[in-house]
């Protein structure tokens, strides 16, 4: 049976998925929700099967296996065929039936599928959210298409080969809500999610909608809540037309983390006096292994948000100069995820990871014991090697050091040669742009290598005065 299902229906997860869900159950608890309307995820299914797609997607489950390239090139293919299909009559009849289109002027059109916002694990940030779409049949259609189409994203098929999961299939509802304007839009987060603080609420707000400071595009003001001194540590920066309802989203946070038992991660806008209640869902990192992300001097180099595309090129970068810093010294295994992180559109390195990595240099990582798992004849021999695992890293940073005025100055003469010969062609094709633009980033990524070798080198000369 082909039905939309209203906000104030019962619906349950594999019939809606997991943000329409949490939006009914948000509705149930009388916060104030703007009206929406759930595409269950059989229109998904049904969608592809009337357009001959299942193939295109077996094809993606396939070239997951084999590596990450050929997972995104099929993914691709999958994503523009997509776009071009039509949505079933069946689905159109009803779902144009249902929804006042006349009564509407724009809608939000979002994701729903059945593995974002869960409680174990979210993979909020990699789908589509389409904001200000016209009440007509076709822009609706065309915008619904486009979200499922993010089911398959290259951030989506990225992170989950890079984290060993399933490439997921046709598993999507779709949220369609009456598009608000409010002045100002955030998140509240019931516990830190920075420092795994839980006596502390961090809340976040931009003026206008708060997709941009989903996307990084806008930097938010970031306010902390104590509660047991049941203050704001920063309460002059709340601006006197707000204090009321940030006020009431402490109180909402507190009550919702009773009724879920999770801690909550809240999605709100606020505008004309009403506080509206856009999303809600677990944090999921209170419950994996502790992570310290810390802004210490990342945070004077990179101070501002820095949006996806940007981070894109900036990544394999900054990860990229350490990576090659490290295995200068003997330090071959680097973090699979690199020691930078973008977090909420700001870069922070993540501490635990470089604790981890040094610690290979630590006398205490080698110290023989029932836990570990070698055997105790390796665990003393490793011991009795450590010795010379420093000596090697000192050795090699002292060559490095006897070499690096040499390197940089040969590395400014063909920095210099190389930009002379990267002239701009208007005429230039596509592809011969790309290929520019990567020689550029090659030369930029081998700029950055030598400053932190060097930085970090000087850093080292100073700990030891």
């Amino acid at each position: 049976m082909s039905r939309i299902i209203h906000i104030s229906q019962k619906v349950t997860m594999d019939e809606v998925g997991a943000k329409a869900l949490n939006l009914h159950r948000l509705y149930k608890y009388g916060y104030t929700v703007p009206e929406a309307w759930f595409l269950p995820v059989k229109a998904f299914r049904d969608f592809m099967t009337e357009n001959n797609l299942d193939p295109l997607w077996r094809t993606l489950k396939s070239a997951s296996r084999v590596s990450a390239a050929k997972a995104l090139q099929a993914a691709g293919e999958l994503r523009r065929a997509i776009v071009k299909g039509k949505l079933p009559a069946q689905w159109q009849k009803v779902l144009f039936k249902e929804i006042p289109l006349k009564k509407i002027d724009r809608f939000s059109v979002r994701s729903s599928s059945l593995n974002e916002d869960m409680e174990q694990n979210s993979y909020a940030g990699q789908y589509a959210s389409l904001l200000n779409v016209t009440a007509e049949p076709l822009a609706l259609e065309r915008a619904i298409l486009r979200v499922w189409a993010s089911q398959w994203s290259d951030e989506l098929v990225g992170y989950s080969f890079k984290n060993s999961l399933e490439i997921p299939g046709a598993d999507m509802g779709i949220v369609i809500q009456c598009m608000i304007q409010p002045a100002i839009a955030g998140v509240l987060f019931s516990y830190n999610p920075f420092t795994f603080n839980k006596n502390e609420m961090v809340l976040e707000f931009v003026q206008g909608l708060g997709e941009g400071l989903v996307s990084g595009e806008k930097t938010p003001e970031h306010l902390i809540f104590n509660r047991h001194e049941n203050r704001f540590k920063n309460a002059d920066k709340i601006p006197r037309p707000y204090v009321r309802a940030f006020d009431r989203l402490i109180q909402s946070a507190a009550a919702l983390e009773k009724k879920t038992g999770l801690a909550v991660d809240i999605e709100w806008a606020y505008g004309d006096k009403n506080l509206w209640f856009l999303q809600l869902r677990a944090i999921t990192t209170m419950g994996q292994n502790r992570i310290i992300w810390s802004d210490e001097n990342v945070g004077e180099v990179i101070p501002d948000i820095v949006t996806p595309f940007s981070w894109s090129i900036l990544e394999p970068i900054t990860n990229g100069a350490f990576k090659h810093f490290l295995k200068d010294i003997g330090v071959k295994n680097y973090p699979e995820h690199g020691l930078f992180g973008l977090y909420k559109g700001k870069v922070y390195l993540n501490h635990t990871a470089f604790n981890d990595t040094m610690s290979r240099f630590y006398p205490s990582r080698y110290k023989p014991g029932s836990k570990r798992a070698e055997s105790l004849p390796v665990q003393w021999l490793k011991l009795f090697l450590f010795p010379i695992i420093i000596l090697n890293a000192l050795g090699r940073v002292f060559l490095l050091a006897r070499s690096m005025n040499k390197r940089i100055n040969a590395h400014l003469t063909e920095h210099g040669r190389i930009l002379a010969q990267q002239g701009y062609d208007a005429q230039e094709s596509p592809r011969a742009a790309f290929e520019h633009i990567c020689r550029l980033i090659a030369l930029h990524k081998q700029t950055l290598y030598l400053h932190i070798s060097n930085t970090i080198l000087a850093e080292l000369y100073f700990q030891i005065l």
